[in-house]
Parts: C-alpha cells; structure tokens; sequence
C-alpha cells in the first residue's frame, strides 16, 4: 500500500512539473512571437520612413530639375526658357554665352528677352549688351544701355542697368528714363513692375 502511494505521489509531480514546462514553453514561444512582431513592426516603420526619404529627395531634384532652364542652339544663337508658377516667365537670345545648363550664373552678350508677368502674359521685351542670368533666384542683372519696352502700353524705359526679379515680377532700375502717355521721368533708381504700368522714382 506504501509502495502504491509512494508511485501515485510521483506520478502527480512527475505530471506537474510536465505541465509547468508546458506552460514555461508556451510563455517562452509567446514572449518570442511578441518580440517579433515588435521587430516587424519596427522594420515597417523604418521601411515606411525610408519610402517617404527617398520621395522626398526625388521631389526636391525633380524641383531642382525644373528650375535649370532649356539652352537651344539656334544658328549661333542660345536660348533660354524659364518656367514661372503658372507658364512661361522668360524666353531670351544671346549672341554669346559663357556658362553651361547646370551653372547656376551664366553670362551673356547681345541679350534680348521676352519677359512675362506672373500670370505667364506677354508683358515686355527687354535689350542689353550684357547680361547676367541667375538661375535659382530667377533673376537678370542687364547692363550696359539696356532698353525696356512695354508689351501693354507704349511705355519705354531706358537705363545704364535694370535688374529683373521674375518671381516678385519687379524691375529695378538704375539711372534711369522712362517716357509713358504721361510724359518722361528720369531718376537716379526706380522701381517698376514688369510691364511698366506701375513705378516708383527715387533719387530724382
């Protein structure tokens, strides 16, 4: 009777200690598959992060891409196209060029340009001996005599050098004439929108 008592008891802790590996074994692969789902939860979000970097910097050269402008060559000439917020902001000719699509200043002589507002219409068409294109501001420094004829009225603005500001659709204008309908006005500096229907004189 001993005998069989002694065998009953340890067969209980024998199926005991089974049960608690059992149990240790099931927490075990648990805790894993929890591990791994945090790990793949991780790697998501890294994956996704690394996703939204690339467009990003795709974004950012596609931009940088549409900034640089289109050089043609046309018997002896180059071209220069800017695009603007809603079309067309320039398209200018030079005899001579110094520079390279990727410059971001490139030089130019016997320049000519037709120059657009902000809502991409014909506003002026601009002549210069020399000019200088910068090309991530959008803006032209001509000099040397420049002539400035409006596309919208009969107003003409001549001065030793005029610096055209694409984005802000601005002129700036050292000395300076400009004759309108309303007579001529002359001034050491003007400010005046790219149409020369608006202008400001100072240093008269």
């Amino acid at each position: 009777m001993r005998l069989v008592s002694v065998l009953l008891v340890c067969l209980f802790l024998a199926g005991c200690s089974f049960n608690s590996s059992k149990k240790e074994a099931v927490a075990q692969k648990e805790k894993a598959a929890a591990e791994f789902r945090t790990e793949e939860k991780k790697l998501d979000r890294e994956i996704d992060a690394a996703k939204k970097e690339a467009e990003k910097k795709t974004e950012a050269l596609k931009k940088e891409l549409e900034e640089i402008p289109e050089i043609h060559i046309d018997t002896g000439n180059v071209t220069f196209e800017w695009a603007g917020e809603k079309g067309k902001a320039m398209s200018c000719r030079a005899q001579r060029f110094s520079g390279s699509r990727t410059d971001e200043i490139v030089t130019l002589e016997g320049f000519s340009a037709d120059m657009n507002d902000k809502q991409a219409s014909f506003a002026a068409h601009m002549i210069a001996p020399k000019a200088v294109l910068y090309m991530k501001t959008r803006k032209v420094a001509a000099s040397g005599g420049v002539k400035v004829t409006s596309a919208t009225n009969k107003a003409v603005l001549v001065a030793e050098r005029v610096e055209w500001d694409s984005k802000a659709g601005k002129m700036y204008a050292e000395n300076a004439r400009l004759s309108t309908d309303m007579g001529t006005m002359t001034g050491r500096k003007m400010t005046l929108d790219t149409a020369l229907e608006t202008f400001e004189v100072s240093d008269r």
